[in-house]
This record gives C-alpha cells, structure tokens and sequence, in this order.
C-alpha cells in the first residue's frame, strides 16, 4: 500500500498496487518545481534526504514562484517529505484550494554517508566516487546510499501513480534537482549516462511534462 499524507483536506489516503491504477488518455500537466535556496545550498553541503532550512532569500523565492504561477489551473499539489520542499509548496500553493499532500516518494536521491558533507571535502576525500556521480553516471556507486537505479524506478512510479490519479488536470510537484533531473532523462528516452545534461535546475524553478498514458506512459516534454 502506498500512503499519501494529505494536509487540505486533513487526512490520509490509501492506494493499493500501483499497476492496478486505471490507465488514462486524458493529458496531465506535471509542474516539477525544486525547492528554494537552503542553508545547505549556500554553504555546498549534499543534502539528499537529510534536510537544511530555507534561507530568506530562499522563502522570497518560493513566494516570488507562486505569484508567476498564481494564474495556473491546479487541482493538486504534492510535496517531498523533506521540510525544505514542504515549506516551498506552500508559499506556492498560497490562497488555492487545492489539497497538499506529502509522499517521502518524492524526496531527493538519498546519499548515505555524504549527507551534510561538503562538496568541496568530498571532492578531495572522496574523488574518484564524486567525479564519477558529476561525470559518469553510470559509474558511481556509494555504499549506504541510495542508487541511481533506485531513483529511476521511484521517479519513473511515482510520476506515473501522479499522472493516473489526475488525469487531464494540473498537477505541481514539489522536489528536489536530482528527482527532477531523473524524471527528465526518463521523460526524453535518455541514457543515465545523460543524467546531467542541460537545463539546470535553479532554485524555485520548474519545468513541465505531461503524460496521458496513465502508469508506465511515455513522457513527452511541453
């Protein structure tokens, strides 16, 4: 069973196996939205599943978000479990309506024994591995932390339990660079090796994909 904690209305919901989700061919509009600016950010620590506050300049940019897409129809909102995410999706939800709900699914890559670290020690601890995950992919692996296999298989579920429950609504996703990153790579048919191709995700930016095949669509950038 998969739990999504709704805080509008105030309860929890219950899905059961995910493959069992009605398939669609109404479009969905998914908004992946990064969260703002952190402390963790500022001082270039890996963050993952560990977490960090928004910094003021942070906050102002998730609210500054929510005024740019104040004029978009949304009928949902979902959040990472991370406070960081939780805290950007409600600047951005601001006066609507739509119900807020908090699935751990959409947290960022975990990175085990990396977490708070600083780039720039890891960078000189830990080369080999560091360079591999900035440069190849394909060939980074970190015991203790979660891999980029795992991730895929969680965006590429998640996404796709998003898409079948909202079919032709709008949706926003609030998470993190790394899921966002994925969710593109899988969206476009790229290889993981490609996990860092362009764009860059900005702090309390977003992109949007839309999907209209339910669980297991083919994504297609808008």
């Amino acid at each position: 069973m998969i739990a999504l904690r709704f805080l509008c209305p105030a309860a929890w919901l219950y899905v059961g196996n995910i493959d069992e989700v009605p398939m669609s061919r109404e479009t969905t509009a998914i908004y992946l939205i990064r969260h703002g600016e952190t402390v963790w950010n500022v001082e270039r620590r890996i963050q993952g599943w560990g977490d960090s506050p928004l910094t003021a300049l942070g906050r102002q940019q998730a609210l500054d978000l929510g005024s740019q897409l104040a004029d978009v129809p949304c009928q949902a909102i979902y959040a990472s479990t991370s406070q960081r995410a939780i805290d950007t999706a409600h600047a951005v939800r601001g006066q609507r309506d739509a119900p807020l709900a908090l699935w751990p699914e959409l947290r960022e890559l975990g990175f085990g024994p990396w977490e708070g670290q600083s780039s720039a020690e890891l960078e000189q601890r830990d080369t080999d591995r560091f360079h591999a995950f900035w440069n190849t992919p394909l060939e980074y692996t970190l015991e203790g932390a979660e891999t980029l296999d795992a991730l895929h298989l969680r965006v590429q579920r998640s996404i796709g339990l998003i898409c079948a429950q909202h079919p032709g609504q709008t949706v926003f996703v609030v998470t993190h660079t790394v899921f966002i990153k994925m969710a593109l790579l899988i969206h476009e048919g790229r290889s993981l090796g490609q996990l860092w191709d362009p764009p860059y995700i900005h702090p309390a930016s977003y992109r949007v994909i839309t999907c209209d095949q339910g669980f297991g669509q083919t994504f297609r950038l808008r």
